[in-house]
């Protein structure tokens, strides 16, 4: 179920950095290579064995890790004069991010919040300047990591708080910062909710067998899932990928696409 957070993870591939500090482009070459593991098993429908092998997506998430935090170690003005400091530390941020879920490791879920911490003291204390994007992701990624954890619940009764939290902090993320519908990162946001939704619904599906139980539990998640898959329609005339996303999302949430 890991999938439906990661299934637009490419778009936080730091591609675009032209930057010359070797470990920084060391870090963002082996996130990417994570990255596109992810994503292709993420469309893989028949993995063999039935297993997801995700070894080598960790593997390259560590030596990520690794190779930032070796820069952030030893060139930390460097970072600060090139403007790539906020970079660096987001970068470690996502990295933290995507270890703690495919280690299932709280402690390195518990870092990335202390990064985050760290990050948001020094946007207050105006030495760091964070972009749109990135504004976005420090206060989603708490969210992003409610969402693994919700996966991982063993119970209907702990899985739940674990995925309104991450709806409503996605929500708040977007709301605080106020990107333009046309960015990708609102898009984004947008779609891992209902990515979340689902993971809400396949939740209540595993645990509870009973019709009227589960149509009982399905009312909150199925009406934040029309509401919000409603959302995306301004974006869908410039997105042309965008609606058949919206209708494969629909179609796993058991919802009616809206019309296009």
């Amino acid at each position: 179920m890991r999938w439906r957070t990661m299934a637009w993870l490419c778009f936080l591939v730091l591609a675009s950095l032209g930057c010359t500090v070797r470990h920084i482009r060391e870090a963002q070459d082996s996130f990417n290579e994570a990255a596109g593991v992810e994503n292709q098993q993420r469309f893989d429908r028949a993995p063999r064995n039935g297993i997801r092998d995700l070894s080598s997506a960790t593997a390259n998430y560590k030596l990520a890790l690794a190779a930032v935090n070796a820069e952030l170690e030893s060139n930390p003005s460097d970072l600060q004069a090139e403007n790539l400091l906020a970079t660096a530390l987001m970068l470690k941020a996502l990295c933290l991010w995507r270890i703690a879920d495919l280690d299932n490791s709280d402690e390195r879920g518990n870092e990335m919040g202390t990064v985050l911490k760290a990050i948001d003291d020094l946007v207050a204390k105006k030495t760091l300047t964070l972009g749109t994007r990135d504004q976005v992701l420090l206060k989603a990624l708490p969210g992003l990591r409610d969402h693994d954890r919700g996966l991982r619940a063993k119970t209907l009764e702990t899985a739940k708080p674990f995925f309104k939290s991450c709806f409503a902090v996605l929500d708040s993320a977007l709301s605080d910062v106020k990107p333009p519908e046309n960015h990708p990162i609102w898009t984004y946001v947008r779609l891992a909710q209902l990515s979340t939704l689902i993971a809400w619904k396949d939740a209540v599906f595993r645990h509870r067998s009973d019709p009227n139980e589960r149509r009982t539990e399905m009312a909150e998640p199925n009406a934040s899932f029309d509401s919000s898959a409603l959302l995306l329609k301004p974006r869908w005339a410039t997105d042309p990928s965008l609606y058949p996303a919206v209708v494969q999302l629909c179609k796993e949430m058991g919802r009616t696409p809206p019309p296009e």
